[in-house]
């Protein structure tokens, strides 16, 4: 499978997911289940105390999917999606392959990691298709990966119709499904907590299997959002508190990467409005990976 049907394929199955949805999940009051850290191994860590990118073959975070080549949207957006926002870093030269726009959506401060989405500025649109937002992405793809664990990211969250953060495991080969969202939020509902496990076979007419879960208000506070990835069982968490649990699919035992990224538009939550406020703001102030001795 290439990586643009990859993201295609995505689409279409996030697309469908009122129709789709799995009920494999364990029913919503799991609130006595807590995470217990005495089985946590300490794997990686980001306090963000910088912002250590990827670029020249050395850093932490590549802030591209890696699709279609280095001028190619689909490196930089999930058009598939309908999504309106280019993600962007200083170095990228635009769609034209011209001297780098110099455009930073990420700064640091007090150990939090900020990823900023605004309009796009007039001048610049030719060189990014158009797209009418810029905003930011991080994926661990050359720096870390892991199978099983536990992965947590502790972050505030901005709100606002069309937005759309996410913090989700992808794997390091080839090949989609599986995937892993350990949160997804659309703006316009900042109480809407969405977790998600995608995989290739069909169980009860789905490969999908989703829990929204009702939270404190997302963007009021920092929260921790986490996943317990293991080879019979994936439980999420917001705040060390059980949220929800799926069966791991069979095909879910290879090594994944980690993701985090504010999105703009698109299908599934809408584009943004007179009612959103920009720029918009994902703080982040640390992700980390755990092994879990259960």
């Amino acid at each position: 499978m290439t990586r643009l049907q990859y993201w295609i394929d995505r689409r279409k199955l996030l697309l469908a997911l009122p129709a789709a949805v799995s009920t494999r999940f364990a029913h919503a009051d799991t609130s006595e289940e807590r995470l217990d850290r005495r089985r946590l191994t300490l794997t990686f860590n980001d306090d963000f105390n910088k912002f250590d990118r990827y670029v020249n073959n050395h850093g932490t975070w590549r802030t591209v999917f890696g699709s279609g080549g280095p001028l190619s949207i689909d490196n930089r957006s999930l058009k598939g999606n309908a999504e309106k926002q280019v993600y962007m870093d200083p170095e990228f030269g635009g769609s034209d392959g011209g001297p780098p726009i110099g455009l930073n959506p990420f700064s640091t401060k007090n150990g939090i990691l900020s990823i900023e989405a605004k309009p796009t500025p007039s001048d610049i649109l030719p060189r990014v298709w158009n797209l009418p937002y810029t905003s930011g992405l991080i994926t661990s793809k050359f720096s870390f990966k892991q199978t099983y664990g536990y992965f947590e990211m502790r972050a505030r969250l901005p709100p606002g119709k069309g937005l759309w953060p996410a913090f989700w495991l992808l794997p390091v080969k080839q090949g989609w499904p599986p995937e892993i969202d350990i949160m997804e939020v659309l703006g316009k509902d900042m109480h809407k907590l969405y977790t998600t496990v995608l995989q290739k076979k069909f169980v009860n007419g789905s490969r999908v299997t989703q829990k929204v879960t009702m939270v404190d208000d997302m963007s009021a506070d920092f929260h921790t959002y986490g996943v317990s990835w293991q080879a019979d069982a994936i439980r999420w968490y917001f705040d060390d508190r059980q949220i929800a649990v799926a069966p791991t699919p069979a095909e879910l035992n290879t090594p994944m990467y980690i993701l985090a990224n504010l999105a703009v538009g698109g299908r599934w939550g809408g584009d943004p409005d007179s009612s959103t406020h920009f720029p918009a703001i994902m703080e982040i102030d640390y992700i980390r990976a755990y092994d879990e001795h259960v």
